[in-house]
């Protein structure tokens, strides 16, 4: 639970900088647009200005312009060729009332004693010098290569796009990581208790056996034994089915195909089956046909023998009251390579919704039954991993059969 939480907090953390980052960038842009609206302002002002003194001989302005220069904190003068201040408003008495050539380039470029300040020229060849308050605009000249310009500009914009991509691909990478490892975490519990139970069942299993053959002339207890016999080999087979959904389900679990000869691994599969289950109850019958006697397929043989079981403990466990299981292999009509597998029996059969649930593409366990969608969950799963088709159907009067194209 510590590293569940610790996972939470690192993605929410890094989400909430980039989302900060993203506000903060921008608030940035927003301010710099209003400030410069303001910067539009000071600029009207200055060319009204510039407007009015050229068409005035006296350097007369309005007193709206004067008004503005006040509002926005600004003063202007006018510069003679010979350098000789002969005309000023709002001008700061630090400021000198001569200069040279080498000071007016040098303020023309940058400020003038830390005022910033623009110069315009008029028609009768003087300079008007409008300033704005100290600290108040950033100036400076900025240059650089064409070429590099160009080049930012083309780029500008995959930059950018790059920049969003970032953005969204390290959360979800973050993300990714904490799932992978909730899976690990996930299959190595699992693993585990499997493990553990394991153990005991097998103590379970062994006492029930001996106490069948100590009572050996009592019928009752050795009914008694026989159920505890089979609930546990139940569940040692639930148990398995849950290690191997897992790891089906999360990619954990490596698929190492070989040839396998399908109907030995058949007669095996139902000789262990049979020398579980009430005989009186169950009875099995395999068939194959006399020309697919000695096929072999390419598969995963523990991954095939847990789906043949799965199928065949399906039609075990959902009637107690017995059945009979028929398992046929017969050649299919897409190929020489290809074979049918069905396993039927004449039980109860299943509801329409579970039917439906059986043949979904989904692998998600969705029927009402755990234990029941668990084991057929993992036959769904192992046939999609060798590419095989699996149908179910229930036929008539009662039962339910099961067909595997491989």
């Amino acid at each position: 639970m510590a590293k569940k939480s610790s996972h939470h907090s690192q993605l929410l953390f890094i989400t909430l900088a980039l989302f900060c980052t993203v506000i903060l960038a921008n608030l940035c842009i927003l301010f710099v647009l209003t400030n410069q609206a303001q910067t539009t302002t000071t600029k009207n002002t200055e060319t009204t200005l510039l407007s009015e003194l050229n068409s005035s001989s006296s350097y007369t302005v309005s007193d709206e312009i004067t008004r503005e220069l006040d509002d926005n904190k600004q003063f202007a003068m006018i510069i003679n060729p010979e350098g000789t201040v002969v005309w000023s408003y709002n001008m700061p008495s630090p400021l000198g009332k001569e200069y040279s050539l080498s000071d007016v380039a040098r303020f023309s470029r940058y400020y003038l004693d830390d005022y910033p300040v623009h110069i315009y020229a008029l028609k009768n060849s003087h300079l008007l010098v409008v300033g704005s308050a100290k600290n108040s605009i950033w100036k400076y000249q900025l240059e650089y290569n064409i070429f590099a310009m160009k080049h930012l500009i083309t780029f500008l914009p995959v930059l950018l796009t790059a920049d969003v991509i970032i953005m969204i691909a390290v959360p979800l990478w973050i993300q990714r990581r904490w799932m992978k490892s909730r899976e690990h975490e996930r299959t190595e519990w699992i693993a585990g208790v499997s493990h553990d139970i394991r153990t005991p069942l097998t103590l379970i299993l062994g006492q029930a056996d001996a106490l069948a053959r100590h009572y050996d002339n009592n019928p009752e207890v050795q009914h008694k034994a026989q159920i505890i016999e089979q609930q546990s080999l139940r569940l040692r087979d639930l148990i398995s089915n849950l290690n191997l959904s897992n790891k089906l389900t999360y990619g954990h679990c490596e698929i190492s195909k070989e040839k396998i000869n399908l109907p030995r691994l058949l007669r095996h599969i139902v000789s262990e089956v049979m020398n579980r289950v009430d005989t009186e109850k169950f009875k099995i019958d395999l068939s194959t046909a006399p020309h697919v006697y000695q096929v072999t397929i390419m598969a995963d043989a523990q991954l095939t023998q847990r789906m043949i079981e799965n199928l065949i403990n399906n039609s075990l466990h959902h009637n107690p009251d017995g059945c009979i299981i028929r398992i046929t292999v017969k050649p299919s009509t897409h190929g020489s390579e290809h074979y049918i597998l069905s396993i039927e029996d004449n039980g109860v059969g299943v509801s329409d919704q579970q039917l439906i649930d059986f043949n979904s593409h989904s692998i998600q366990q969705t029927t009402s039954s755990a234990e029941h969608g668990l084991g057929i969950s993992i036959v769904r799963h192992i046939s999609r991993l060798h590419s095989w088709h699996i149908h179910f159907q229930n036929i008539e009067p009662h039962g339910l059969r099961c067909t595997v194209n491989i």
